[in-house]
């Protein structure tokens, strides 16, 4: 007998009852048989929707206005959070609809198959783990833009028995910002006792990982209020230097920062208003401290290193953006706040007490919704499946802290000096230019504590008007002959000791008292002064307020000769050659001591880029970040007792052939992990891809980035590709790019587009960990870390095992299942001070035997002690 049909009710009629069974006897029934009707229950469940959608370019803080202006162009996460008002756990997706200019486009979460597991517990904004991510299109990342979220758009996955709570809305304004250009100094060293080795950035790099200027660039476009860095690399050699056996090198970043100063108003590289310099020293030899003057100077310079020597990190990124940020009015915190021991320079408290990046560490958004709970830094640069976060254990980047990021309250101030000091039509403040003539360069810094003044080698250049920045005052420099007669005084003005900005229109809307913002601060005082040259000058004096005399330089009355010997006839400089070998001998009729400055001329002798800075050698090895393509290039090699200048400049044609562009995709900026090749998006899905293209000719050419599809045809220009707009299919992507003479680079990738979030390939078990970095501090009173640990497939929970390898990490928890945590401390009876140490966690798991996660540990127990008497790291 076949199975009969049961009722699910007792009020169906009788003679329904009787006809099924009839009909349930019958050996091969006619016709189908249609099932029962029956009530369905009611939906239970009800999905939460917060209304307030957090919109990200870095840093932000929930609030329903946001708090930090948007930059129009840059990379932009969208942030959407939700919960389940009971205690079940459901998974589901959402969409997010931006409208712009009357076009509109709708986004899909970029989580791991579009999924995020709601459960009953408030979101936890430090973990992500019930947030979904979307990335704004190009297109939707100018003007005014409408953002409206949906959650659980489909209305059944799962049922609820109220929609009216599952929407989210937001309108934002991103601003203009004028762009940043940097010309990054590879700054070159010998030391003493290490023969001819020259201790370069070179060292700390591998063919095919991104260099280190390229790492602190790439930093910069992350955690910076930009949208554009037009960079250029350069170098300078600043000769043999001493290590200390502290590991401490006696060049100071004064004589650097002068160096490359003198190259913004001398070379060939460009010298706008937005134009700024930094000079990147290598640690593969010796430890340079940092330092910048607070907005007067345009060059600032520092250190930089491997983390626990991965050629792929750089601890000169952050360094880098610190240094900067004080030329853009960024202080360190007041001595009182009690950050990481700052130092010297008393700047005025910081809004949030310890230079934290957070004043708050509960990051759950409140149960009724409201506002003002904690800052959350990410990178937006990095994977959206699993983001790179900044939470309250972070700081302000400008503290000497470790675990830095750009704040919400240093990014308004930064972008506020962008838009008032770089403003297209703005003109840079220069003072009328005394006649081109000789003049002496002469560069120092006055200690105003002291009176003490610090001179770099003085030069006389040719053909030179008063410096760009020469404002007459109450300091001069005095040539004087022979007999102590005054042949010359030339008034200047030092840079001052100066104040930050007043509280403007951005802080006084965001909360900021100006009281807070800007305070006096005491620093030493550059100068670089072009007086003018006179024939019969024995002696320089360097004299402060009233005449008094603070420094004299004197020299015999002979003037040094020089002649270049190679290379000294044509010469070719094939676009594969690296480095090119300058030799020359110098004498002095009153055998004074010589110092040597090596310049390279790419436009036959119109500008000058000067490479070795007051050296001592006879030979040099010119890098390629000097030598720029040139049809008559030429060479000069100026000698100096202090007073005079003897110079030789290269005979014969020198042609330094034409370098091809290079272009390359950062892969830490994909925003999705996927096991499969190509990777797989769903439409909707905003496929987001980051090339950076250069040229050893022209610098930058990120702006000048095409993109195709071989598909969909052009898709986009510059450095960052985002489009939700591709069609269905396998795309082969292409990212073009050409430099001035017309020759081409490109670089290819492939993505798959399915219809819809179902037609996704299964999410593979992937363990991740939240956070991906840990960071201990005796310093910053950081004793613990607690890690989530949870699996990238929201659909299962797998179990997970965790092991460090060093002693004196303490796992508090090593094995458990996916949605857990686990605390990391150090070792009570491992003492850790007065250093950095480095360890590793690896997390595994048996269901997911190759796909192994790695932690970074860093412990930072470093109290710093030394000071120098200006703005530095």
């Amino acid at each position: 007998m076949k199975s009969s049909i049961i009722s699910h009710t007792l009020r169906q009629r009788a003679f329904s009852i009787i006809l099924l069974c009839l009909l349930s006897l019958l050996p091969n029934p006619a016709f189908a048989v249609p099932p029962a009707v029956t009530d369905q229950p009611a939906a239970t469940l009800d999905l939460l929707a917060y209304p307030a959608l957090e919109v990200t370019q870095g840093v932000q803080t929930y609030k329903p206005s946001g708090n930090v202006p948007l930059v129009a162009g840059k990379r932009t996460m969208v942030f959407f959070y939700a919960r389940v008002l009971s205690d079940d756990e459901v998974n589901t997706t959402a969409k997010l609809t931006a409208e712009r200019n009357g076009n509109q486009v709708t986004l899909l979460p970029l989580n791991a198959g579009g999924l995020v597991k709601l459960t009953g517990y408030l979101p936890d904004r430090y973990k992500g783990t019930q947030q979904f991510r979307f990335e704004l299109p190009s297109y939707y990342r100018e003007g005014q833009v409408k953002l409206t979220a949906v959650l659980n758009p489909d209305k059944n996955k799962p049922a609820e028995s109220n929609y009216n709570n599952n929407t989210g809305s937001k309108t934002v304004t991103f601003e203009a910002v004028p762009p940043l250009s940097l010309t990054m100094y590879d700054v070159q060293y010998k030391l003493v006792g290490s023969g001819n080795r020259v201790f370069r950035l070179a060292d700390l790099e591998k063919s095919g990982v991104r260099s280190q200027r390229g790492q602190m660039i790439d930093w910069l476009r992350s955690a910076y209020p930009l949208r554009t860095v037009n960079w250029k690399t350069s170098a300078v050699y600043m000769g043999k230097k001493i290590k200390y056996n502290s590991g401490n090198i006696n060049m100071l970043c004064t004589t650097v920062n002068l160096a490359i100063l003198y190259g913004i108003n001398h070379d060939a590289h460009p010298s706008g208003i937005n134009t700024r310099a930094y000079g990147m020293v290598s640690r593969s030899g010796a430890y340079m401290r940092g330092c910048a003057e607070l907005i007067s100077n345009k060059a600032a310079s520092g250190p930089t290193g491997l983390v626990n020597g991965d050629y792929a990190t750089s601890t000169g990124d952050d360094y880098g953006g610190h240094e900067l940020a004080h030329m853009f009015g960024r202080e360190h915190p007041n001595k009182a706040v009690g950050a990481c021991n700052e130092g010297l320079i008393d700047s005025g408290p910081y809004p949030y007490h310890g230079g934290v990046l957070s004043p708050l560490t509960q990051a759950y958004v409140n149960v009724a919704q409201e506002w003002g709970a904690a800052v959350l830094g990410v990178d937006v640069n990095s994977n959206m499946q699993n983001p790179k976060l900044y939470t309250a254990t972070a700081h302000d980047l400008m503290t000497y802290c470790n675990n830095r990021w750009m704040s919400d309250f240093s990014s308004k101030i930064i972008m506020d000096y962008f838009q008032s000091h770089f403003a297209p039509g703005m003109a840079a403040t220069v003072q009328a230019a005394g006649a081109p003539m000789d003049r002496y360069v002469i560069m120092g810094v006055i200690d105003t504590a002291t009176n003490a003044v610090t001179l770099e080698p003085i030069y006389v250049v040719p053909n030179q008007q008063d410096a760009p920045d020469h404002v007459a005052g109450d300091y001069a420099i005095v040539l004087r002959g022979s007999a102590g007669n005054e042949l010359l005084r030339y008034p200047f003005t030092p840079s001052a000791p100066v104040e930050l900005d007043a509280g403007t229109y951005r802080e006084a809307r965001d909360g900021f008292a100006s009281d807070e913002i800007g305070a006096q601060i005491t620093s030493v005082r550059y100068f670089a002064e072009q007086a003018p040259w006179v024939d019969s000058t024995a002696r320089i004096d360097i004299e402060g307020p009233n005449g008094v005399l603070l420094h004299s330089v004197t020299a015999g009355a002979g003037t040094p000769t020089v002649t270049v010997l190679t290379p000294n006839g044509d010469t070719r400089v094939p676009p594969t050659q690296r480095e090119l070998e300058v030799t020359w001998s110098a004498s002095d009729p009153d055998n004074d001591s010589l110092t040597f400055s090596v310049e390279y001329s790419a436009d036959q002798g119109q500008s000058w880029l000067r490479y070795a800075h007051a050296i001592t050698e006879t030979t040099v090895l010119l890098p390629e970040d000097v030598l720029t393509a040139a049809n008559g290039a030429l060479i000069r090699v100026s000698a100096s007792d202090g007073i005079h200048t003897g110079r030789d400049t290269t005979d014969g044609v020198i042609t330094v052939m034409n370098h091809p562009p290079t272009i390359e995709l950062l892969p830490a900026a994909s925003t999705v992990v996927s096991s499969t090749t190509p990777p797989v998006y769903a439409q909707g899905q905003t496929v987001s891809l980051v090339a950076t293209a250069y040229d050893l000719d022209d610098g930058s050419l990120d702006e000048s980035i095409l993109w195709s599809s071989d598909l969909d045809g052009e898709v986009g220009t510059g450095p960052n590709l985002s489009t939700a707009t591709l069609t269905v299919g396998t795309h082969t992507l292409t990212a073009q790019v050409q430099d001035q003479t017309g020759a081409q680079a490109s670089v290819q990738s492939q993505v798959t587009i399915v219809p819809t979030l179902d037609d996704l390939p299964p999410v593979a078990d992937q363990l991740i960990a939240i956070p991906s970095e840990v960071y201990l501090s005796n310093v910053e009173n950081i004793t613990e870390t607690v890690v989530l640990v949870e699996n990238l497939n929201v659909n299962r929970a797998i179990t997970w095992n965790a092991s460090a390898d060093q002693g004196w990490v303490v796992l508090k928890q090593q094995s458990g299942p996916t949605g857990t945590t686990f605390a990391v401390t150090r070792a009570a009876d491992t003492p850790l001070i007065d250093g950095e140490f480095a360890a590793t966690i690896t997390l595994s798991s048996p269901e997911a035997p190759d796909a192994t996660v790695t932690i970074p540990v860093r412990a930072d127990m470093v109290v710093e002690t030394l000071y120098l008497p200006i703005i530095q790291h």
